[in-house]
């Protein structure tokens, strides 16, 4: 019996490191992805919006940017601020080929980025035997958008 002493404690070390990792990889894998599906949404919402506007408008490039603007910011409000802040929107209209003369610029591109994620993660990363960081996200988070309008 005398040898068996602290046997449980050792037992308890090995089961909890191990399910604490895989706790850890669950949470810190969610986040980024809850972020990125977030923004994906906003870009999609955005991109729609815009088409909703008419073309036949003279400043047609400046509403459409600000109505796919205003529709991702909305769409991203339900983030936690530290988690929306260091999100960059973009709307810009391309030329394409595919365009006609009297409509240049008729792609619309609607992005969303979170730069540096490795540098400013939600979660923090942590290194682990064997496996390496957690989580191993790209180090920009990026969901983009384009219709041709």
């Amino acid at each position: 019996m005398r040898k068996q002493k602290g046997v449980a404690t050792i037992e308890f070390a090995l089961v909890f490191s191990l399910l604490f990792f895989v706790f850890w990889g669950i949470v810190s894998y969610t986040f980024p992805l809850i972020v990125l599906q977030s923004m994906n949404r906003a870009v999609a919402e955005g991109a729609r919006v815009a088409a909703e506007e008419s073309p036949l408008q003279s400043n047609f490039i400046e509403i459409a940017s600000n109505a796919a603007a205003n529709e991702m910011t909305q769409q991203l409000a339900w983030l936690p601020a530290g988690w929306r802040t260091p999100i960059t929107q973009s709307v810009s209209f391309n030329t394409s080929p595919e365009c006609s003369m009297a409509r240049p610029t008729c792609l619309l591109v609607v992005e969303a980025r979170y730069p540096n994620y490795r540098s400013n993660p939600i979660v923090p990363i942590i290194s682990l035997p064997g496996l390496g960081p957690v989580p191993r996200v790209p180090n920009d988070l990026v969901a983009r958008a384009s219709l041709l309008l």
